[in-house]
């Protein structure tokens, strides 16, 4: 027995589902929920964020709740050709770029503008950087990027979330959802709450919006109902940490600079979200293990706050065998490095150290010179638990990376691990973000061809209207203008 029917039922609140679920009220009086395993966005409280000690709560407020992943995030907003795999899926630049430019409207217009840096693409070109790049092989991306922080995505989340209520949406925090099925042209799904237990309810469309926090409960989801996907080409890498100064020369040409380097046939690397005056988190998730979480590292970078250190990510990604399952193969070294953390967290190695392939001790770190804004992480060797891939790759590539910037690295500088993305599966879907089972969709970073906020919240957009228009009496197509 079904607790409510809905209209739409939407799993995951953050960019992808709360645009979605956006579009759909503004626009009829469809009758939606949103539902999230964590909680409201005013009720996110990370205590390494804000006390400094990691308590490992049992839902990780920087991964689930309101707002997403994303909203304890670098704040940056990247416009296309950023996501360029959102091409393939949507069908033509034209219609990326559109509702892109509605999305980021949507984010901007209600900020001041002192509050919005920006980086325009032809800054790059006209800094002379990508031709520098270009000599020591490496490719350099340009895109329009607008940072506006933390506290701007924690602010527009928190207007978002209100006027989303007022609209009528039926919001369920802190619950899990558990299990669906499919009767007909109905849905089941099963949910659990503390309060409530577990109970039922239906609806005639579900998206899965779960992000980053999908692990293989989404591929699971899929499996039973017999949606049709494919393998991603994860990524495994490191956090770099170092000095502000490092990155000035990269920072003042672009805020969120995407360097990369091809590396060999079969293996890539490249910079992932560049936080000048970052800060680091872990990022604990449990959907990939039955009754274990596993640990990552992600950086965030405040609209004022500023730390004395700079961050950013380097991911490796290697092409394997059609028949390799990547996250069935890498899922056992994410769980060696939280092992080796001593605490099932995260490790650091001084990059002096990683160089000569000897462990970082206590005390070469407490004397460091580079004081890591990731108080807990356990000194280590990197080279005992990651791929020999992966440590030749990050050490040819930092390597190229400081002949842009010579401050960049030095033997002080942090290596933090693991850093893990993509790590989900790649969902074959059609016009409309359908996929092969009617009713059923993915949507953000969940459907596996593209990252970011604005690239989440345009999957979002696109699904919304699929489903306006598949409710509607004629044929017309639905379309928003900014």
């Amino acid at each position: 027995m079904c607790n409510e029917h809905f209209d739409v039922a939407i799993i995951g609140a953050g960019p992808a589902g709360l645009f979605l679920a956006k579009e759909i009220l503004e626009n009829s009086n469809q009758k939606v929920v949103l539902i999230d395993s964590g909680p409201s966005i005013k009720k996110r409280h990370c205590p390494l964020i804000q006390k400094g000690n990691c308590t490992k709560c049992p839902t990780c407020h920087v991964v689930e709740g309101v707002g997403g992943a994303g909203m304890y995030s670098d704040g940056k907003l990247s416009s296309y050709p950023a996501g360029s795999g959102l091409v393939e899926l949507l069908g033509s630049e034209e219609k990326v770029i559109e509702i892109n430019n509605y999305v980021l409207e949507s984010f901007l217009s209600g900020m001041s503008a002192q509050n919005i840096k920006e980086t325009k693409a032809d800054k790059i070109q006209s800094s002379g950087m990508q031709k520098n790049a270009a000599t020591q092989n490496l490719n350099w991306k340009g895109y329009d990027v607008y940072h506006i922080g933390t506290e701007g995505i924690i602010e527009y989340c928190i207007q978002l979330e209100e006027q989303l209520l007022t609209m009528g949406l039926h919001l369920l925090t802190n619950h899990k959802m558990v299990n669906i099925e499919k009767f007909h042209n109905i849905f089941t799904l099963t949910l659990e709450n503390k309060r409530k237990g577990t109970f039922h309810i239906s609806s005639d469309k579900v998206i899965m919006a779960t992000g980053k926090d999908s692990g293989t409960f989404l591929r699971n989801v899929m499996n039973k109902l017999g949606v049709n996907y494919g393998f991603n080409e994860i990524e495994l890498g490191i956090r770099v940490e170092t000095k502000r100064e490092g990155i000035i020369v990269l920072s003042e040409t672009h805020l969120d600079a995407k360097i990369k380097q091809k590396i060999s046939e079969d293996v890539e690397a490249r910079t992932f979200c560049m936080c000048n005056g970052g800060f680091l988190v872990n990022c604990y998730y449990d959907t990939y293990l039955p009754n274990e979480k596993i640990a990552t590292i992600s950086g965030f970078s405040y609209r004022d706050k500023k730390s004395p250190n700079a961050n950013f990510g380097v991911l490796i990604r290697r092409k394997f065998p059609d028949h390799i399952d990547p996250i069935a193969m890498q899922l056992g070294i994410i769980q060696a490095v939280n092992q080796a953390s001593g605490h099932g967290g995260t490790i650091v190695q001084r990059y002096e150290d990683f160089v000569a392939r000897i462990p970082t001790i206590e005390e070469k770190l407490k004397q460091n010179s580079i004081k890591s804004t990731l108080p807990d992480a356990a000194p280590t060797n990197l080279h005992w638990v990651l791929p020999q891939y992966v440590t030749e790759a990050v050490e040819e590539f930092l390597n190229h990376l400081s002949l842009l910037s010579e401050d960049l690295i030095n033997g002080d500088t942090l290596l933090h691990a693991p850093v893990w993305e993509l790590c989900w599966d790649r969902v074959q879907a059609e016009e409309g973000l359908r996929t092969n089972v009617p009713g059923f969709y993915v949507a953000g970073d969940a459907i596996g061809w593209a990252r970011g906020i604005i690239q989440a919240a345009t999957t979002g957009i696109v699904i919304a209207r699929d489903i306006l228009n598949d409710k509607k009496p004629c044929n017309k197509e639905l379309t928003s203008t900014v």
